[in-house]
Order: structure tokens, then C-alpha cells, then sequence
């Protein structure tokens, strides 16, 4: 699909709403018109930087790594501002929206089933994993959590969030780190909201989520409930746009050529195909519009999947705008792309019910050290040349490891899943 012109192209920030009717809207397209009066800049810089990303992803698309992969672990910073005890949300909650950002975004979700069949073969896994910092940016311990009582109610709508003299908690080092506030934004309205790399201050560079959308559990509302939110809007945090690119009838793309253009956004459930309404497909080619997109408006039970277009764009993002995760210690020595390959690893069964066996192409001892994605050490075993190379992660609870192997020098980590 054809580029968005150079104004569409520099989509600032996007905002989910929920209406009296339960229906997410979004207030972009305003607050971009107003950035980019304040400082026309911002659109000739993104335009240049989408023409860089758009030759990274020609040159890598013959490269691509298998599924499984982790490309890059991003270590996550989350800011509690709480105005009264509900607000205050649990250890519980904050975790629960971990775990649906690492399934999302490595396609382990159970409901991608559930991805049209026309459509599945596009679904694919991002290669990216999430893990609360346990290295803050001074090198000290940390929970990767942070909280703060607020005397400004609904303090995400204005400045005041992320500026600690103004009651809000200063942003981490955003190279580094992705930020995360939660707090009350405007009484419910909004579920959340967050900018495009490249056209913010470092001291804003991260992603707002009410409390009552962020998570599985606890203070979560329904229909919004499933942790969809945080999932789009990291989605934007990797220079993703709308899927139906904010403009209306057609009249623009997302940048990314295996997503159908579609008239406008979707809302609630569609049933497939969606073909002729408000977020109806433009092209009568396309067998519908991408309605379980995540970077759609549907609710979150409906949406499912990022397709490998979205995929090569936020990986290219990656490179041209958030590389310093590839060298981020957040999560005690986390893993980039740098790292990949360097090891040729094998692991099977993948996923498991608790025995995997490995197998990698050196003759030499290997050591391996497993951690769950909060950086906890669940396993470490050095292996001989004669040992059967299996580990047993029976005794854990369900859900995705990260596995580091070193031998001879080289270093490999790849994502398990047990099940």
C-alpha cells in the first residue's frame, strides 16, 4: 500500500474514548493538527525517518528470523499515581497486563484461533517480549514499579503526570526503558494514550493507561477488560498507525502493505466479512477490513493479531528509533538483536508441559540460565559434552521463559513456553 501523505504520515498521538455507547473515539487527528502548528518540523522529521524505515525492511526482507525468537526484551517501568485507594491498583493487576503484552506480541494469545481463516496466514509474532525492570537507571534494584499518591484528580489530562514537581513521576531514561502511567485520565473517558517516536520530549515518551483499562484483573471495565489497550497503544509506542490511518472514505493508508485499507474505524464486534459499513474494506479485492487488528477500535475480545507488514514496521522501528533497548540492562543483561544468531539453537517440544529438550551446533560446554519475565532465575545448568541436554520446568507455573545459552563464546536466548 501507498505511503499516507506527508501530514497523514505524522499521526501524534492516539487516544482512546469510550462515548455514553461504549465506543472508542480518538482525539489524534486535533492533536496532531495542533503539533504540527506548533512545529512543522515534526512532519518533515517523521516522513524522512518512515523513508529510512521503509529501505530497512526491504533490505530485511529476506532475513527474517524464525518465530520463537526474542529480538529484543524491553524493560518496563510502571507508574502508579493514585488519587484514593481504588486507583492504587495491585502487584496482581500491574503483572496481569504483562502477561497479555507478551502473548500479543508473540502471537501466543489463545484467541488468535479465532483470526478469520483468510487472515491467518498474515497473523504473526513480533519478537518482542516485556519484563519489569529489576535495574533502575542508576543500576540500583528495583521492582520496575512505582507509586505515588496524587492530590490532582484525573492527572492524566493535562502535563502534570509526568512531571514530579507537578505531583506526577518523572519518566526513566526512555532509550532504555518503556514507561508506563496509570492513573485516573478523565473520569473514564479516555482509556489511554501515547505518541509516536520522534515527535515528543524524552519526558513524555511513554504510554498512558487509565487504571480501570489496564490489566485482566482488579479495577479493569468491561468491554476493555482484556488488556487490548496497552496492546494498541504500544502498537503506536513502535510507530504503528491506525490501521485505517485517521482519515475517512479511503482517503488514506497505514504505511503498511498487508493491511487492507479500510473507510474508518471499526467499534464493538463485527461479524466477518466486514465489507460495506463505517470500517468496511475500500477495495472490493479485500476479502474485509482488518477488524481484529489491534490497531483497530473494536473492544478487546475482538481484537487478535498484528500481521507480518506490522511486524517488519515495528521491528524496523526498533533500529531507527528505540535501539538503545537493544543495549538496555533493565532486565539484567536484557537481549537484542545484536545478540541473535550468534549460537545456533534448537529447542523442542516448544511449547511444553514442563520437559525440553536442545540441541546447538558446538562440540563445547553450554551453560543455560532460565528466567521467568520478571528477571527471577527459575533454572541454571552447566552441560558437558556427554550430558543429555533436557531441562524439566514442571515445578513452574504455566506461561513464557526466556532461555540464555553460552557456549564457546557465542550466546543464544530464545523463548520457551510452558504449558
Amino acid at each position: 500500500m501507498r505511503l499516507k501523505l506527508l501530514l497523514a504520515s505524522s499521526l501524534l498521538i492516539s487516544t482512546f474514548s469510550i462515548t455514553a455507547q461504549q465506543r472508542r473515539t480518538c482525539g489524534t487527528h486535533d492533536r496532531y493538527l495542533q503539533a504540527v502548528q506548533a512545529d512543522p518540523g515534526i512532519a518533515i522529521r517523521r516522513a524522512a525517518k518512515d523513508q529510512e524505515m521503509q529501505e530497512w525492511i526491504k533490505r530485511h526482507a529476506t532475513s527474517r528470523t524464525s518465530s520463537g525468537t526474542v529480538l529484543v526484551t524491553v524493560p518496563v517501568v510502571v507508574h502508579v499515581l493514585y488519587y484514593n485507594s481504588t486507583q492504587n491498583i495491585s502487584n496482581a493487576q500491574i503483572l496481569s497486563q504483562l502477561d497479555v503484552l507478551n502473548k500479543d506480541y508473540s502471537k501466543t494469545n489463545t484467541d488468535t484461533g479465532l483470526v478469520p481463516s483468510v487472515f491467518k496466514p498474515l497473523a504473526a509474532d513480533v519478537q518482542v517480549q516485556f519484563c519489569l525492570a529489576n535495574v533502575d537507571p542508576s543500576g540500583n534494584p528495583t521492582t520496575g514499579i512505582e507509586t505515588r499518591a496524587v492530590t490532582t484528580t484525573q492527572i492524566g489530562n493535562g502535563n502534570k503526570y509526568y512531571q514530579y514537581s507537578q505531583g506526577g513521576m518523572n519518566a526513566w531514561d526512555h532509550t532504555k526503558y518503556l514507561n508506563f502511567w496509570i492513573c485516573d485520565i478523565d473520569g473514564g473517558s479516555t482509556l489511554g494514550y501515547t505518541y509516536l517516536p520522534g515527535s515528543i520530549p524524552a519526558s513524555q515518551d511513554g504510554v498512558v493507561i487509565d487504571y480501570r483499562f489496564w490489566g485482566t484483573t482488579g479495577t479493569v471495565s468491561a468491554p476493555y477488560d482484556l488488556g487490548r489497550t496497552a496492546s494498541h497503544e504500544v502498537g503506536h509506542w513502535f510507530n504503528l498507525e491506525h490501521i485505517w490511518a485517521d482519515e475517512a472514505a479511503c482517503a488514506a493508508d497505514d504505511g503498511v502493505a498487508d493491511t487492507p485499507q479500510q473507510k474508518g474505524e471499526n467499534y464493538g464486534c463485527p461479524t466477518f466479512p466486514q465489507t460495506t459499513s463505517t470500517g468496511g474494506r475500500c477495495s472490493t479485492t479485500d476479502p474485509s477490513s482488518m477488524y481484529m487488528n489491534y490497531m483497530d477500535y473494536t473492544d478487546d475480545a475482538c481484537m487478535m493479531m498484528f500481521t507480518v507488514g506490522q511486524v517488519a514496521r515495528m521491528q524496523a522501528a526498533i533500529t531507527a528509533y528505540r535501539s538503545g533497548l537493544l543495549t538496555s540492562n533493565g532486565c539484567s543483561g536484557a537481549t537484542g538483536i545484536k545478540e541473535l544468531n550468534t549460537l545456533a539453537t534448537s529447542i523442542y517440544p516448544n511449547p511444553s508441559q514442563g520437559v525440553f529438550e536442545f540441541t546447538i551446533l558446538e562440540n563445547a560446554p553450554v551453560a543455560l540460565t532460565i528466567t521467568d519475565l520478571t528477571g527471577r532465575e527459575v533454572f541454571s545448568h552447566a552441560y558437558d559434552t556427554n550430558e543429555k541436554t533436557i531441562f524439566n520446568l514442571s515445578n513452574q507455573a504455566d506461561g513464557i521463559y526466556i532461555a540464555a545459552f553460552e557456549c564457546n563464546g557465542k550466546r543464544s536466548v530464545r523463548r520457551i513456553i510452558k504449558n
